[in-house]
Order: C-alpha cells, then structure tokens, then sequence
C-alpha cells in the first residue's frame, strides 16, 4: 500500500476513511498517511489529519517522531503547509509541546507574516507564566518590538508572578537595557531582590 495507484479511487477512499477510524496510538498510522500524500499531495483533509495525529500520537513511536519530522520540515520547504500549521497554532492550547516549534518555524519562514504576532501575544496571555517555553517567546517578540508598551505590560507581570524562574534576571536585564528610567521595573527590580531564594542561580 505504500504507493497507492493514483487512478485506484476505490482504495484511496478505503485508505482515507481507515485513518480516520483508526486510534492514533496505531504504529501503522503514519505509514498509511504517508501513502496517500505521496501519491496525492496536497489534499487538506489529508493533511490536516497529520498534523491532528502528529499533536496527538504518542513519542514512544518511532513512526511518530518521523512524521513529526516530516511536518515540521514540510514547513520550511512546502508553502502550502504553512495554511495548516497556523490553523494547528490557533486550535491548541499554548501549553502544548509543539506549540514554540512551529511558531518559530513558521516566523523565520514568513517574517513578515503579520498574523503570527497577535498567535503570540494571546500566547503569553494564556501560558502560565512558569512554562519554560514563555520567556522564549516573549524574548523573540521583544527583540522586534522593543519599548512595546503591550511586550512591556507583559513582561512585568510575568516578572511579578514568577521571580523563581531561572530566566527571571533574562527577562529584567532585557527590559532595563531598553526601558531604564521606568519606574514600575526599578520597583519590581527592589522587591525582587528582597524577596528572591537564596538559591536562585542569577
């Protein structure tokens, strides 16, 4: 089944409708998948469907990993992808693993991709602010929208509800260097030092 005929329209349907009743978890998912896009790229139902399993399916899979491989390598190199990752970006929690992934992937291929910003702004808003991947993100828009005041307004409430993040000095040091007579951060900044753990690396 590997290389589905492509006149054989009786099997492609088989082939479709199997990987819509079968459990993600299935080792031979990815390959049936595989199949059909070979044979019939870009059809977006088909391709939606692997970006809903790959999100989805299981790491312990070796089948998994390589069409997450895939996916994320198609969107470097196949346009059309792009549709589909960012409908993938606004249908899933910020939490989500993958999340940081593809946004970036997606910014360093379209830069000017005004769409991705807002993604990631209501990212920010939403992730709780000890994820590891929030500063990440927030540093990344900083680095375009210096003194912007909603990336400012951000950055000071993250830096009041987590000041045992290890990146906490990152986040500070970055807004200081660009926004030093700011009042509020020579606050934030006081109290930080007073109240920080011993034990914090900065």
């Amino acid at each position: 089944m590997y290389f589905l005929n492509p006149e054989d329209i009786e099997l492609q349907k088989l082939a479709y409708h199997w990987l819509l009743d079968t459990p993600r978890e299935n080792i031979s998912w990815p390959y049936v998948w595989r199949a059909i896009h070979k044979t019939l790229p870009n059809i977006p139902e088909v391709d939606t469907l692997a970006w809903e399993w790959a999100s989805q399916g299981s790491s312990e899979f070796r089948s998994w990993f390589k069409l997450r491989k895939f996916l994320l390598k198609a969107i470097r190199n196949m346009p059309e992808q792009t549709t589909f990752a960012k409908n993938w970006l606004v249908g899933h929690q910020p939490d989500h693993g993958w999340w940081k992934i593809v946004w970036e992937l997606l910014r360093k291929r379209n830069p000017d991709d005004q769409d991705l910003i807002p993604l990631a702004y209501n990212r920010l808003r939403d992730l709780a602010p000890e994820h590891e991947s929030w500063t990440y993100v927030w540093q990344s828009l900083w680095k375009e929208r210096p003194r912007d005041p909603d990336l400012t307004n951000l950055g000071h409430k993250w830096l009041a509800a987590a000041p045992a993040h290890k990146l906490w000095t990152h986040v500070w040091n970055t807004l200081c260097e660009d926004t030093p007579d700011d009042p509020e951060l020579a606050r934030i900044g006081r109290q930080w030092l007073a109240t920080a753990p011993p034990e914090h690396g900065s």
